[in-house]
């Protein structure tokens, strides 16, 4: 099944249930969703080459934080199972319905490892099981966290036991030109609070929208 089939099961699945769960605005919807959808692919063209480039490895779990209707996680899901990436994909959402959705829409497209959690980030509860995954990217597209935040979750019993390697992606709104003003936000590149992580480095791509901010911590020590 190629990702052209793939991502086409997906937007039938937005379309089919949007009305009762409202994943994307009700106003012309198709043409929102395959908006989106092209817009999160360009950007995953983006991180692909920073991910060859950086030498960060193809696997990994990659975690799609407030993930809502799959925006950017189940996307670049089918990217990554189109490339035989490998890996696994984690979908953290905390409200019931659309958390149903995404357990669904995953099915319907066969995508490889892919577990939806239904809980705000790092409050597991038991629902995290031992992850041996030395690399975790974790995505936002319009969740805004800060990079503490994000790092904590991956604390005591958070499930991920040999994780050395954090990439945090977030998409960027259109006004944000600025790595000073994202430091201020969202302690971006500073470490604070961050434990026993150290920062590698911060890298924005893209010279227009899709924009993403990438930060790479290593685990000290």
């Amino acid at each position: 099944m190629g990702i052209d089939h793939t991502l086409g099961r997906y937007r039938d699945e937005i379309l089919r249930w949007n009305h009762q769960i409202s994943l994307v605005s009700r106003v012309d919807a198709a043409a929102v969703v395959a908006d989106q959808v092209d817009q999160c692919r360009r950007a995953w063209s983006l991180l692909a080459d920073a991910f060859t480039d950086g030498g960060w490895g193809r696997g990994g779990c990659w975690i799609d934080v407030g993930s809502g209707g799959g925006l950017p996680g189940l996307v670049w899901a089918a990217e990554r199972a189109e490339l035989q990436w490998g890996g696994s994909t984690m979908l953290v959402e905390p409200r019931e319905k659309r958390a149903w959705f995404l357990s669904r829409a995953a099915r319907a497209m066969a995508l490889p490892r892919a577990e939806v959690l239904d809980c705000r980030w790092g409050e597991w509860g038991g629902g995290c099981a031992n992850r041996d995954e030395s690399l975790a990217v974790v995505s936002f597209k319009a969740l805004r966290m800060s990079d503490s935040d994000v790092l904590a979750g991956f604390g005591v019993g958070s499930g991920f036991v040999g994780l050395r390697r954090v990439v945090v992606v977030r998409f960027l709104w259109p006004e944000a030109w600025c790595l000073e003003q994202l430091g201020e936000e969202f302690g971006v590149g500073r470490g604070e609070g961050c434990g026993g992580w150290g920062v590698v480095g911060v890298e924005i791509l893209g010279a227009e929208q899709p924009r993403l901010l990438v930060t790479e911590y290593c685990r000290r020590g």
